[in-house]
Parts: C-alpha cells; sequence; structure tokens
C-alpha cells in the first residue's frame, strides 16, 4: 500500500494498475475477499478510464499489452474471489479485461453511426463505457434457456484457471488446470490433426481437463449451445472435437462457437441484420499471384509481402484447384452467388465491392504471424494500386455489413494473442469491420478435402439454418461420412452463431 501511495494518482498507466491488482490480491489473501473485489473493480475502472484517455486505438492497446505481467496476479486474484462465492464480481473482472480494443471499435462505429456522434469526443464515448461491467445486463443479452456462454480464465506461472459458466439465469465457477498445464496439450493436438494423424487421446485429455469438470452443470441446465470465450492458449483450440467421458465429440453433444467477450458477443448481436430472402455472396477463389518472380521483400516491405515470403520465398503461391470446386459447390446451394477467380479475385476489386455483400467467401491463401506481433494478410490478385496481399490492418479499416464471412484458408483463426484482447489477427479485423460473424480455420486445410466440407455448409445455410448450428449440422454429416477430424475440426465459428444469412423455408 505504501509502495502504491507514492505513486501519483494523477498520473495513471499500466504501473499504477498492476500494483493496484497486487494490493488487491494481498487484501483476498488476507481473507477479505468482500473488499479486495471492490478494490479490483475500481482499479479496473480507473484503468480504463486512463486508455479512454489516450489519443488513438494503437495507443490503447499498448496500453492494454503493457499489463501482460498482471495476468497472474488477476488469475490468483480471480480463483481467490470465485471460491469465496463473489461470483459476480469475480465474472466482472475477467470480462471486462476481454477484447477490450475490440470492445472499442464496435462501441465507437456503433456511436458514429448515430446524428450526433460525430461531435462527440472519442474519449468520452469510451470514458462512459469504462464505467462498470452490469453483469445482469450481460445474462439477459443470452438469448436463451439452452445457450451458455463459457468464459475460461487461463491460470499463469502455475496458478490455477477459473471457468465461469454463465447463464441467463445463474453463473457459476469451476477450477480449471493451470495454462502451464494445458498448453502443451493444445499444441501437440493442433500438431497431430494438421499433419493428419491420431489425436484421440489429446482429444481425451483436453476433454477431461476443461469440459468435465463443467458437465453436469450444463446437463442439468439443458444446455445444447455453448459460447467459448477464450484465453491464451486456448484460442488455437478446436472446442467442436475434444472427447467427452462418454467418447462422443463435444459436437455430438453441444453446438459450440467462440466469441471474444460477453460484452463484444452482445454488440455484435445487436447490430441490425443484412438478412434477405435472396442474399449477395461474393466467393473469392484461387486468385492469381502477381508476386511469382518477386525477390524476397526488403525490411521495408508491408507486413504481408513479408509473411507471403516467408511462406513461398520467391515462387508463385500454389494453385487452388480445390477452391475453385469449393465455390461452385457454394453457388450450387446458394444460386445467385458471384465468384472472382484468378485475376479477376482482386484486392482492389475486393475492397471496393466487400460492403454490398451479405456473405463474403474467401478460399485462398492465407499468412499468420504467431509469433513476432506482426499481422495477417490474406494472398489475393495485385493491381490498380494495390499489392494483392489483403492485410488485417487494412481489412479493419473497411466498412461492412455481412451477416457471415467463411474463410477457408490456412489458421485464419490465428493470429498474435495479446493479453486480455485475444487473438489479433483475421478474425477480429472482420469483425471490427462489421461483420457478425467469422468462419475460420484453426490450422493449414487441403483446399480438395475441405470442398465437400464447404458444400455441406452452405447446403445448410441455404435452409436458413443459423450460421453456429448449420456449421454443427455440417460437422455431424461430415462425421457420418467419415470424413477426418483434420477437416471438419478445423472450423469453427468467431462472433454471432445465431445469424442467418437466408430465412427458413
Amino acid at each position: 500500500r505504501v509502495v502504491l501511495d507514492s505513486v501519483d494518482p494523477g498520473r495513471h498507466s499500466y504501473h499504477r494498475h498492476e500494483l493496484e491488482v497486487q494490493y488487491a490480491l494481498a487484501i483476498a489473501m488476507n481473507g477479505n475477499t468482500h473488499v479486495a473485489g471492490r478494490v479490483a473493480l475500481v482499479a479496473a475502472a480507473s484503468f480504463d478510464q486512463w486508455r479512454a484517455s489516450l489519443t488513438d486505438s494503437t495507443q490503447r492497446l499498448l496500453a492494454v499489452e503493457s499489463t501482460r505481467g498482471i495476468g497472474p496476479y488477476m488469475s490468483a486474484l480471480v480463483g481467490r474471489l470465485a471460491d469465496a462465492e463473489e461470483l459476480d464480481v469475480a465474472f466482472a473482472l475477467t470480462e471486462r479485461r476481454r477484447a477490450r480494443d475490440l470492445r472499442d471499435r464496435l462501441l465507437l462505429a456503433s456511436a458514429w453511426q448515430q446524428p450526433v456522434a460525430p461531435h462527440r469526443a472519442t474519449e468520452s464515448i469510451l470514458a462512459r463505457d469504462a464505467d462498470s461491467v452490469d453483469v445482469r445486463a450481460l445474462q439477459r443479452t443470452i438469448p436463451d434457456s439452452t445457450t451458455a456462454v463459457v468464459t475460461i480464465d487461463a491460470g499463469a506461472n502455475g496458478e490455477r484457471g477459473t471457468a465461469f459458466v454463465v447463464t441467463r439465469t445463474a453463473i457459476t465457477a469451476h477450477v480449471m488446470p493451470s495454462a502451464d498445464v494445458v498448453a502443451p496439450h493444445v499444441r501437440r493436438l493442433v500438431a497431430l490433426l494438421e499433419t493428419g494423424r491420431d489425436a484421440s487421446v489429446e482429444t481425451r485429455a483436453l476433454g477431461n481437463m476443461l469440459i468435465a469438470p463443467l458437465l453436469s452443470r450444463l446437463e442439468r441446465g439443458g444446455v445444447t449451445r455453448i459460447v467459448f470465450v477464450p484465453e491464451g492458449v486456448l484460442h488455437r483450440l478446436p472446442f467442436a472435437a475434444l472427447r467427452l467421458p462418454d467418447g462422443r465429440h463435444m459436437i455430438e453433444r453441444f453446438e459450440t462457437s467462440v466469441a471474444p467477450s460477453l460484452t463484444v458477443l452482445a454488440r455484435l448481436r445487436a447490430s441490425p441484420s443484412s438478412r434477405r430472402d435472396q442474399p449477395q455472396l461474393l466467393a473469392i477463389a484461387d486468385p492469381t499471384s502477381s508476386r511469382g518472380t518477386t525477390s524476397y521483400p526488403s525490411t521495408d516491405a508491408s507486413v504481408g509481402a513479408r509473411l507471403m515470403a516467408a511462406m513461398f520465398g520467391t515462387r508463385a503461391y500454389p494453385a487452388l484447384a480445390g477452391a475453385r470446386d469449393e465455390v461452385a459447390r457454394m453457388q450450387r446451394a446458394m444460386p445467385g452467388t458471384v465468384i472472382r477467380t484468378g485475376r479477376s479475385a482482386s484486392e482492389f476489386a475486393f475492397k471496393r465491392d466487400a460492403g454490398k455483400y451479405d456473405v463474403l467467401h474467401l478460399a485462398t491463401h492465407a499468412a499468420v504471424d504467431e509469433w513476432s506481433g506482426a499481422q495477417a494478410a490474406l494472398a489475393l490478385a495485385g493491381g490498380d494500386g494495390d499489392d494483392g496481399l489483403l492485410e488485417s490492418s487494412e481489412i479493419a479499416a473497411l466498412r461492412l455489413t455481412a451477416s457471415l464471412v467463411v474463410l477457408s484458408a490456412c489458421r485464419t483463426v490465428g493470429g498474435e494473442v495479446l493479453a486480455g484482447e485475444g487473438v489479433r489477427g483475421l478474425t477480429t479485423a472482420f469483425l471490427a469491420a462489421g461483420v457478425r460473424s467469422v468462419v475460420a480455420t484453426s490450422w493449414r486445410v487441403d483446399d480438395r478435402a475441405v470442398a465437400p466440407f464447404v458444400g455441406l455448409l452452405y447446403d445448410a445455410l441455404a435452409r436458413g439454418t443459423m450460421v453456429g448450428a448449420a456449421l454443427r449440422e455440417a460437422q455431424l454429416s461430415a462425421i457420418r461420412r467419415g470424413t477426418p477430424m483434420s477437416v471438419w475440426g478445423a472450423f469453427s465459428v468467431v462472433g454471432d452463431p445465431w445469424r442467418r444469412v437466408r430465412e427458413p423455408h
């Protein structure tokens, strides 16, 4: 407390926030969890107020990333609060540190659509949002009694984790193993599935660690749909593929999807739908590379160019014959789909026209820098002043109204995992641009093997099935057909699983 008092309260920073969290943890360790929770909530609100005063989104994101070292203290504090049945406070602390940057973007985009919004300062818009997390109001955004939002606060540095099962009427907390225990299993699982090998041992192990402790609560509540809000390495996890104690895959018992936070999910659900009887669909497949003779880019080349050069060197990107079959199946399910391949699948045309469509499907190469913090990029055709590399920063700057984007490329769920922010990559960029749901992949996929699965997905969407249920229907059909888990398990819904792209009929 003495150290904290020595920090000028008029000059907030991540350093002061770290001290405040440590102070709250010390109070909890002395047995006064109620006071500790209140201290931590005030500290979190104060930190978000300070973030709102920063001049741009990059500074606000860097402010959040600078708090990475707070993670172990916060995990320990959340665990102690949960054990003491201070569930509202514990969940509020977990929720408010999730996806802060994306939450800011969605809030500002919504505010700027109002007539008076341009006259308001960004700081005042964000500051109002920083005041508190209304847990009961968030619960009311869950649409029905069969849905649960499972937020997993992964422990760090040996600290246990905590999972919150949130429904419309209740919140329960459950002990999870530390991220240090879980992470090696997740990495092995993804490596096995990416190479097409048997991953049954890891799917069972992770199911026992992460799902079995929640199962009685989920089944007792009649839950059939789970929206996971993961953290850290769990963003890489194919929840649908995990095994339950009875041997079934998760997807055989539950519909699963992923969201950056419950607050973000609520905002995505509240955004107006572009659904119509005849939705407008754009499919990009197998773009022609204009970079086949380009040497390795210099250090001042774009992020996307450096990523693609690291993947393919000076070679042209490999052709994707399966991608053309994939979008042909999509067009059969949804007649009227506009298909662009080869040279017509250009970055310039996509950025010009993407805002007109209800569904965007991109079957192309993707590159994601998992380690250095650089962004992600999709390979399109170049020309008209564009290099043919659609980077995540360019995507986030678009204004899209699509209900759904399908990224049928390699590792499109991936990206840099920032402290409390989730994954900064292609999926986040499309959500920030205004898209409601993204179907993306967790590992490398073979374009020929994926085409029939994508056809199943669009068959379900064409019947008016909601996005989350449509993906589950395609996955169950793929399991019955003997399709390898490396294919159907790669895909997950990120965002709003309740969206439809067509009215049911």
